[in-house]
């Protein structure tokens, strides 16, 4: 089997075990999901402003797994283990911790970002919630992009540290909820490559490396440490 070949499989098996996972998710916690209790911190979404058109970032998170296909194949193999060990531990909180969100109504005959969201809200429920999967997803692929060069790489990281807030953004997700799938998508990622062996070296500036390596904050600095 070639190297596209074996990535076009995995992609392929992984985006429906990926969408059966959730869907069985979301039936089995919607009945229990609950509004967070008094202790769950959520002061600073209560004043973070629910933008529309950051919608378009949130989507954009379907699209950036598929730039994984341009990896070598070891790296792209280490990003698939990180991704299932991600969806293990994401799956594994939503069922424990069924949570809900509470969401603004949305008027979807209003401008385009507005109806967008209103289908999104539509078609994926408030639940599956802690840890964001799309932050874990996000942290993956920052760790693993395929990018060359220091501008590339900080593309990358701009645009997942974007898809990020954008969950917070769209009320999608709590800013706990983000917080903690990032870290659980780093700390995939660097298991993923104890597992399969180090990571082969990148033409790029250890500067530009993602923030999934320990460069985002110091506060998360302790959850995202990356192999060097």
């Amino acid at each position: 089997m070639t190297a596209r070949q074996e990535r076009l499989l995995l992609t392929l098996g992984s985006t429906v075990a990926l969408g059966s996972a959730f869907v069985a998710v979301s039936s089995s916690a919607s009945p229990r999901a609950r509004l967070p209790p008094a202790w769950f911190p959520e002061t600073l979404d209560t004043h973070l402003p629910v933008v529309p058109g950051t919608v378009w970032l949130y989507a954009s998170w379907y699209l950036a797994p598929l730039l994984l296909q341009l990896l070598p194949r070891a790296r792209f193999r280490r990003a698939t283990i990180a991704a299932t060990l991600a969806l293990l531990v994401c799956v594994t909180g939503h069922l424990l911790f069924p949570i809900s969100i509470a969401r603004p109504a949305i008027n979807p005959h209003g401008t385009i970002s507005e109806a967008a969201l209103a289908l999104l809200y539509s078609v994926d429920p408030p639940v599956s919630l802690f840890p964001s999967f799309h932050a874990a997803i996000a942290a993956i692929v920052s760790w693993h992009a395929p990018a060359t060069t220091r501008w590339g790489q900080a593309l990358f990281n701009v645009w997942m540290l974007a898809i990020c807030a954008s969950c917070v953004l769209t009320r999608q997700h709590y800013v706990l909820d983000v917080i903690g799938g990032w870290i659980v998508g780093a700390r995939a990622s660097a298991l993923s490559a104890v597992i399969l062996g180090g990571d082969e070296e990148l033409s790029i500036a250890p500067s530009a490396r993602s923030p999934a390596r320990g460069g985002l904050s110091p506060h998360l600095h302790s959850g995202m440490g990356g192999p060097q």
